[in-house]
């Protein structure tokens, strides 16, 4: 096993100090360069150090996060979601932009979407 570089016992300790956490959370909490987080993850991984506990949903757009956990363990299966899943999540959050939508399009796009025209 290749010696241990301090950007990969940087990730270690965050990880023993702060519990099971995402790459950008190592990142913010560690105070590392992003490319310097991967590498970490990647070769903690490869040495079996590190696994994926689960995967956390994003706030905004984007993929499923994996969570990184200090062990020994097999990494967590990643289910992909149906497009209706994507398509409910989607409307959860923009509920409020597709009843405009809706609206306009029911009244025209050129008419004023309250009250009668002057």
């Amino acid at each position: 096993m290749p010696p241990v570089r301090i950007c990969d016992a940087t990730v270690l300790r965050v990880l023993v100090e702060h519990g099971p956490l995402t790459a950008a959370e190592i990142r913010s909490k560690g105070a590392l360069e992003e490319w310097t987080v991967k590498a970490g993850i990647r070769w903690l991984r490869k040495a079996k150090r590190v696994y994926v506990m689960a995967f956390k949903e994003t706030e905004g757009q984007g993929r499923e996060r994996p969570i990184y956990a200090v062990g020994n363990l097999p990494d967590a299966v990643f289910v992909r979601r149906s497009g209706s899943e994507y398509s409910a999540r989607y409307a959860a959050r923009h509920k409020i932009e597709i009843r405009m939508r809706d609206r306009r399009r029911r009244n025209g796009w050129n008419k004023p979407l309250a009250g009668p025209a002057p």
